[in-house]
């Protein structure tokens, strides 16, 4: 399978630029990820396709218009460069789908199934070292996104589902953080979101109850991942 890009070259004409699917390596709610190849090149990427037409069945059970949830995604992904976030290196779209091409990290998902995440631990090659290395490198990436400064211009950025599904893990081992699907931005330290969203198991009181909540909501979220990675289970589950 073959995806087709029309790009605009330096002087003024289209050409068109073709990635080579080499394998599917995710999927989500709205989207699918592949490994793809640009043709002619030894370059990688990671492409992610949402699917417009699901994100419009979302559209019709929310007050949240869809097209506003990915553009807004690709808005604060393309403005992130820290050594724990996926790259993004550039997006575009046609009538049916948006196509965004981050950085490849070869070790796909990280312990995104229970079952994956029980043969790490049994096999003990997931220890509590281990752990604590992940834990700094997700907080690192947290500590980033909660005090952002754009044009000047401070706000915070709260991620709302995080969960290990959203992370990803490169050749070295390094953790990574993925996917900006429900990320959404704070104006300032009073900012309060009210939307109910993320995986129950993972997600803050304040924000399953919409009482209003803050970053420190992906604290809470980071905690249960923290315990999931050691104990292969939530503290919480949702029955």
């Amino acid at each position: 399978q073959v995806v087709e890009e029309k790009i605009r070259t330096v002087d003024g004409n289209l050409a068109t630029k073709r990635y080579v699917v080499i394998e599917k390596v995710g999927q989500g709610a709205f989207s699918q990820c592949f490994r793809v190849q640009v043709l002619g090149s030894e370059q990688i990427f990671a492409m992610k396709i949402i699917t417009k037409e699901k994100m419009a069945l979302y559209k019709r059970r929310s007050s949240v218009p869809y097209h506003s949830i990915s553009v807004e995604e690709i808005r604060i992904h393309q403005t992130l460069s820290h050594p724990s976030i996926v790259f993004l290196d550039h997006w575009f779209e046609d009538k049916s789908y948006q196509y965004i091409f981050l950085e490849y990290c070869a070790k796909k998902f990280i312990y995104a199934d229970l079952d994956s995440l029980r043969a790490l631990q049994e096999d003990e090659s997931l220890d509590e070292r281990q752990i604590r290395r992940y834990g700094l490198q997700i907080l690192s990436a947290l500590k980033y996104l909660h005090s952002k400064l754009v044009l000047h211009r401070e706000y915070h950025i709260v991620f709302m589902s995080l969960k290990l599904s959203n992370f990803f893990l490169d050749a070295d081992d390094n953790i990574k953080l993925g996917d900006f699907g429900f990320a959404c931005r704070l104006q300032d330290s009073t900012d309060r979101k009210r939307e109910a969203c993320g995986t129950p198991n993972y997600t803050a009181p304040e924000v399953i109850s919409s009482i209003g909540y803050n970053d420190s909501a992906d604290l809470w979220s980071f905690g249960v991942i923290l315990f999931r990675m050691k104990f292969g289970a939530c503290p919480f589950e949702m029955p």
